[in-house]
């Protein structure tokens, strides 16, 4: 064990950017919690306190006494990617729909607070915690009250005129042939949110 890393001076490091950690990834995760998506409050704050405590194992290494001095950005590379793994797990493909896109993106910015606050950057991270948090409440608040994609699609029986069928614009990949029906053409336009949409 060397010397250095049972300082007072580098402890109180170790505790500060883990209170940190904790702080950031904990805000993040409440918003995430209370609207029940699958990396809530605990997830959060474990993804936020891996990126701090592997910058630190990276900037410490890279100053051992005695050894040739490393690159710490390289764990910090290493973490992204791996992060990327984490997130892509998060995404699912159901029925022609994908789900957890915000998820897999939340996951990532939130590694890169916890390397802000690794390195030592801390009130970049706090900003940093603010705008994902408003980006979550604030543009999702705005997001659910623009105006959807309205898709018409008309479809005609044999022997029959054409019936129009509407769908949100999610269903524009759907397939149109069902039983008799053939596909007569697409068209689309702008309509208001559903006031009743969560």
């Amino acid at each position: 064990m060397l010397p250095e890393l049972g300082s007072q001076q580098l402890l109180n490091d170790f505790l500060l950017k883990s209170g940190m950690a904790i702080l950031c990834g904990g805000v993040i995760g409440v918003e995430r919690e209370l609207k029940r998506k699958p990396a809530g409050f605990r997830t959060n704050i474990l993804i936020c306190l891996g990126s701090t405590y592997f910058m630190l194992v990276s900037m410490l290494v890279s100053t051992l006494p005695g050894g040739r001095p490393g690159d710490p950005g390289r764990v910090a590379s290493q973490v992204v990617t791996g992060i990327g793994f984490l997130g892509a797990g998060t995404i699912i493909q159901s029925r022609g729909q994908i789900a957890g896109l915000t998820t897999a993106a939340l996951i990532w910015v939130v590694s890169a607070i916890g390397l802000l606050i690794g390195v030592g950057y801390h009130l970049m991270a706090l900003l940093g915690t603010a705008v994902i948090f408003l980006t979550l409440t604030v543009l999702g608040y705005v997001e659910r009250r623009m105006p959807s994609l309205v898709v018409f699609e008309t479809c005609r029986q044999p022997d029959s005129s054409p019936h129009s069928v509407t769908h949100r614009g999610a269903s524009l990949t759907a397939p149109v042939h069902q039983g008799s029906w053939t596909h007569a053409g697409i068209s689309w336009s702008l309509a208001p949110a559903d006031p009743g949409e969560p």
